[in-house]
């Protein structure tokens, strides 16, 4: 057996193990080759994609680099671009999307990246150019036409363009529920892959009532679901409580976020006694408030990324409470809200919005935050926690301080603070 057939067929191997959700066996074969073959291009890359299913996002990254200056393909630009946009690196997501598309310029993933890219960036009308060429070769492409139909603006120049732009939102968000029929298996495998790309993160962010477009969206994304994963569309019997009622948590973000320092102080302060906590951490940080996180939990299941592997341990845990801690922020932590897992499903104020979620039962909310006509606002049945809800910790204020003439800031003038976000 020659060199060449037999790196073929520990590529191979690798590959079916990697297919197969066997990472650890397909890592070990990568690394194996690169032992002998540092610069094997396809184990570089295809190491890279493990460590990022993983949530090791820093090691994908130099994998990657490493493979592109080897052996430059679309595909490694593609996946490095994937990883930089994960990460919110913007303009290198954007540069290794460009750089797909040099090489290939019709690659229809690419040229979703970057007109997501733009998105984000608030280029608006260049995103729409990218969806609209798209939607002109590829007309049944459900996931770009969503991606295009329910964009929205990260910022308004003024009242009168958040006006327009939502009442866009609206009609195509009404146009999408008539159009997509969810009884084909094909259109409900669009759909599915559709919904993914769909957290309506800025519909937030406009300050209106949002009560009819999210329930309007949320009943679609239900029905997606229930359609794609038969198995969970109808609430578990509650267990009996035998020494502690069983507490689940699910996000994307339990690590140095908003979301994970918001809501730590629930697992840490409950009384466990009373309550064992079970954490589904879906998303790829993995930081000093992860693992906070971790030995706060009795459970703590890292699963980035893994829809029906969470599923699937969330049902098998037999829960009696399930808290999901940032719909609105994540598409994927709507998608399994939108499946019954557990005979009581909660959501919380991520932002203090409703998530139109049919399956979600409770919202928990802050009664210092919430008007006297609250209960209007929300599907779920609203909850008034005590004071602000959560126990946030008292940061520790710096001993030094800094003059304006230190920051390089004018004495003369008024300066105006925004806490939220860029």
């Amino acid at each position: 057996m020659t060199q060449a057939s037999s790196l073929r067929d520990q590529l191979l191997i690798a590959i079916q193990h990697q297919q197969a959700g066997e990472l650890a066996q397909a890592a070990q074969i990568y690394q194996q080759i690169l032992s002998s073959q540092p610069q094997q291009p396809d184990a570089l890359h295809l190491l890279g994609v493990i460590r990022f299913q993983q949530g090791d996002n820093s090691q994908a990254r130099q994998l990657i680099h490493r493979a592109i200056a080897v052996q430059p393909t679309a595909l490694y630009s593609l996946n490095l671009g994937i990883v930089e946009e994960v990460e919110g690196y913007l303009t290198k997501a954007a540069t290794a999307y460009q750089a797909t598309l040099q090489l290939q310029p019709q690659h229809v993933q690419a040229q979703r990246g970057l007109a997501r890219v733009y998105r984000e960036q608030n280029r608006i009308e260049a995103a729409l150019q990218l969806f609209d060429d798209l939607l002109q070769r590829h007309p049944d492409d459900l996931e770009t036409r969503v991606s295009r139909d329910l964009m929205l603006p990260v910022f308004y120049n003024d009242t009168e363009e958040i006006e327009r732009s939502r009442s866009r939102f609206s009609r195509n968000l009404d146009q999408l529920l008539r159009d997509v029929d969810l009884t084909d298996p094909q259109s409900q495998a669009r759909a599915l892959a559709a919904v993914r790309l769909c957290s309506n993160f800025y519909l937030s962010y406009q300050g209106k009532d949002d009560l009819e477009l999210k329930r309007q969206f949320g009943e679609f994304l239900h029905q997606v679901m229930i359609r794609s994963f038969p198995q969970w569309s109808t609430p578990p019997q509650m267990p009996e409580v035998e020494t502690q009622i069983r507490i689940g948590y699910v996000s994307a973000f339990m690590g140095n976020h908003t979301v994970g320092k918001l809501t730590l102080g629930w697992l840490r302060h409950r009384d466990r006694q009373r309550f064992e906590i079970y954490s589904y951490h879906v998303g790829q940080i993995w930081d000093v408030l992860t693992e906070a996180f971790r030995q706060q939990s009795d459970q703590f299941y890292y699963l980035p990324s893994q829809l029906e592997a969470a599923c699937h341990q969330i049902h098998q845990d037999r829960l009696h409470i399930l808290v999901f801690l940032d719909i609105g922020m994540n598409a994927l932590t709507g998608m399994i809200a939108a499946l019954r897992l557990a005979p009581i499903q909660c959501t919380t104020w991520t932002h203090p919005v409703t998530s139109g979620i049919p399956t979600v039962d409770y919202f928990l909310s802050s009664d210092l935050m919430e008007p006297e006509d609250g209960e209007s606002h929300y599907c779920e049945t609203l909850i008034r926690l005590p004071n602000l809800s959560i126990a946030y910790p008292q940061p520790v204020l710096p001993t030094s301080r800094c003059s304006r003439s230190d920051l390089g800031l004018p004495e003369d003038r008024i300066l105006y603070l925004c806490c939220q976000s860029l």
